[in-house]
This record gives C-alpha cells, sequence and structure tokens, in this order.
C-alpha cells in the first residue's frame, strides 16, 4: 500500500502539487560523491548522495538543477537515504531531498539545502586510479644502509622505490631496506604504489644520510675518551643526552639505550666488543652526533 502511495505521490510532486508543512523536518547532512569509470556501473560518472535518516517518514524525494534549470526536476522518490545516479555528460550538477512526512496526505517539507558536484574528467579521480603512498620515511640503519617505510595503499598489488627517479627495487611489503650504501652520504627516495594496470604517482621525497662521523658544529661540545679504548668509553657533552646507539663496521647494532633523565656524561662497558672500528650514534636535544671509535 505504501509503495503505491509513494508512485502515486512521485506524480504529484513532479507536478510540484503538494503541501510543504513546516513540521517536516528538512533532510540534513545532504552530501554528494562522484566516481569516474567505476567498471561496475555502466556510465562513465556515477553520482552518490547520501543524507541523514529521519525516523517515521514515507520517504524522499530527489531533485537535481543544473545552470540552465535552476528551479531544479524531479529525479525520483526513495524509501532509504541513498540516491545514485549516472551521466555520460560533463557539467555540474546541484542536488536537494526534501521529505514525504506522510505520503496519503501529500505532506513534504522544504527542499534541504544544495549539494553540489562536478562531473569532469579534470575533477575526478578515476575510479580505478590508485593513490601515491603517505608518510614515507628513510631511517639510517648504519654507515651502509638506509630503512624505508610507508603506509599501505588500498588495491595496490606491489611497491616502485625510485632513488633519484632511477627505479631500485619492485615489493609488495611496506618497508624496503637499501644496502651497500656509500658512507656518510645523503640519499633520497620516492615511492609508487601499483595497481592491475596503473601506477601511482610518486609519494613525497624522503631524504637521510647513511651513518659516518658528523661535521656538526656540535662537535666541539661532545668527545668520547679514551681513544682508542679497551674496556670502557665515556661520552662528554654539554648536551642533555636522549639515546646511544653504537653499530660495528658492518652496520650491526650493538648496543642501544634510551634515558628519561638528564644526562651529559656517560660511561660505556665495551670490554665484550670485539677489537675494531665501531661509531658511536648519540642522540641529544639538539639533534645527532656521530663518532668513530676504536676498540683494541
Amino acid at each position: 500500500m505504501k509503495k503505491s502511495l509513494l508512485l502515486l505521490f512521485a506524480l504529484i510532486i513532479s507536478a510540484t502539487l503538494f503541501a510543504q508543512d513546516d513540521n517536516c523536518p528538512v533532510p540534513e547532512n545532504l552530501q554528494a560523491k562522484v566516481e569516474l569509470n567505476n567498471p561496475d556501473y555502466g556510465k562513465k560518472y556515477k553520482v552518490i548522495c547520501t543524507w541523514d535518516a529521519i525516523e517515521g517518514v514515507d520517504g524522499y524525494a530527489v531533485y537535481v538543477s543544473t545552470q540552465y534549470y535552476p528551479e531544479g526536476m524531479w529525479m525520483g522518490n526513495v524509501s532509504n537515504t541513498e540516491f545514485v545516479m549516472g551521466s555520460d555528460v560533463e557539467g555540474q550538477l546541484y542536488f536537494s531531498v526534501l521529505t514525504i512526512c506522510d505520503a496519503e496526505n501529500e505532506i513534504v517539507s522544504d527542499r534541504s539545502e544544495e549539494v553540489s558536484v562536478i562531473l569532469s574528467e579534470d575533477e575526478v579521480e578515476d575510479f580505478n586510479a590508485i593513490k601515491a603512498p603517505t608518510n614515507l620515511t628513510a631511517t639510517a640503519n648504519s654507515t651502509s644502509s638506509i630503512e624505508l617505510t610507508w603506509d599501505a595503499v588500498e588495491n595496490a598489488n606491489s611497491y616502485f622505490v625510485y632513488c633519484n627517479d632511477e627505479e631500485i627495487a619492485n615489493i609488495t611489503a611496506t618497508t624496503y631496506v637499501v644496502e651497500n650504501l656509500k658512507y656518510n652520504t645523503e640519499y633520497c627516495y620516492t615511492v609508487t604504489a601499483m595497481g592491475v594496470d596503473t601506477e601511482s604517482d610518486p609519494s613525497e621525497e624522503a631524504c637521510t644520510k647513511t651513518l659516518g662521523e658528523s661535521l656538526s658544529e656540535s662537535e666541539s661540545y661532545f668527545n668520547i675518551f679514551p681513544n682508542p679504548a679497551s674496556d670502557n668509553i665515556t661520552i662528554s657533552t654539554n648536551q642533555e643526552i636522549t639515546e646511544v646507539n653504537i653499530y660495528n663496521i658492518l652496520g650491526v647494532n650493538v648496543y642501544n639505550e634510551q634515558f628519561t633523565i638528564n644526562n651529559s656524561q656517560l660511561n660505556v662497558n665495551i670490554s665484550d666488543f670485539c677489537n675494531g672500528v665501531y661509531f658511536i650514534k648519540v642522540k641529544t636535544e639538539e639533534g645527532e652526533i656521530v663518532k668513530r671509535f676504536i676498540k683494541k
């Protein structure tokens, strides 16, 4: 019965012969989005309108207007809070919705505020397009390696890693370690995502240096002694030390300690270290300092 009333009421609404009632609530939070080249839809553009539900009403009537038809044309009635239409023509459309509070007595609300969409390949992202990776970070693991991480991209089958616009890897994970790099050298990277047959735009660039001796002005306030050392080394600086990492010549982390209290001088036991060259990276409140020392 209600369905037949809605069908009958559609003819009445389309002829604009209806009774607007201030007590009939106007739909709110009307939103519209556009999909371009959705393979599951028969039109070039798929427009999806949604709005908040209103309890106890018989349905909603949807209108669309253009610059050539500003008064709006009735597009249909729905009993839920979603309306979908398709188009192969570009242009700007304006949607509004009114509430059918009582179909039998022809009582409706005013129209909602309009929401507009632009049907244009320049404005709408292709449904099959894949987004660029985000939050790319580059972290120096050693004197010869840098670790890259980024957020996963929806519908990505793999990722291309680039260094200075040259492809260096094609992987499925969202982390990659670049190895065999030069000591104390800066490298810059970008990552793209690959869909079925589409590659995304590149991510924002991330740059970092491999570990090596610091050229920072902070060196003049930073000291390691004795060097060479056999049992203990002392780290002395005028800054607050927050973390210490020590790497062997192969780039393997052999020592890590973090600090939550103020430390400007500390001792590190290296008696169990093998003899050789090591790099110590000290994080302070001012940044990072890297020095080399010898265990004998």
